[in-house]
């Protein structure tokens, strides 16, 4: 043990070190889950058939705008796909002196079809790529044991 009884400046020693190791581990361990939680999100969106998708990737293609990639999923023009990615960010303040925030999705380059591919139209099925990936995610976070 790296304190003695008696030694305060020890035992507050001690706890600067496991608590910042705690922060570590949470730190690599959101890493890890966003980056996952990416790549099932890109799973979800190739696997998110619709008749035009399936049509593409038969080689049926009735015009130029579905000659796509070849994916029965909903990558026609890849905008979709491309836009999704992950990050982790820290930040001052939290109830612990540090937040750990991890975000995945579409981050940049969001356009508003996206939106009527998660979610569905009257004409659309919804794939919900974003929300399954979520609360996969969010299961995994609630399991996660981040002992130094």
């Amino acid at each position: 043990m790296p304190w003695t009884k008696g030694s305060a400046d020890g035992l507050i020693a001690y706890f600067e070190v496991i608590g910042e190791q705690f922060k570590v581990a949470a730190y690599e361990a959101m890493v890890q889950l966003v980056a996952e939680s990416e790549t099932a999100m890109l799973k979800r969106i190739e696997e998110a058939t619709t008749p035009t998708g399936d049509a593409r990737a038969a080689g049926n293609k009735s015009s130029s705008r579905d000659a796509g990639f070849g994916s029965a999923g909903r990558i026609e023009s890849k905008d979709m796909y491309d836009a999704v990615s992950s990050r982790v960010e820290t930040v001052n303040g939290g109830s612990a002196g540090t937040d750990i925030i991890g975000r995945f999705g579409w981050l940049d380059g969001f356009e508003d079809y996206f939106e009527y591919q998660e979610e569905g139209t009257s004409t659309i099925a919804p794939m919900h790529a974003l929300f399954d990936t979520f609360v996969e995610a969010a299961a995994k976070l609630d399991g996660l044991d981040l002992k130094p």
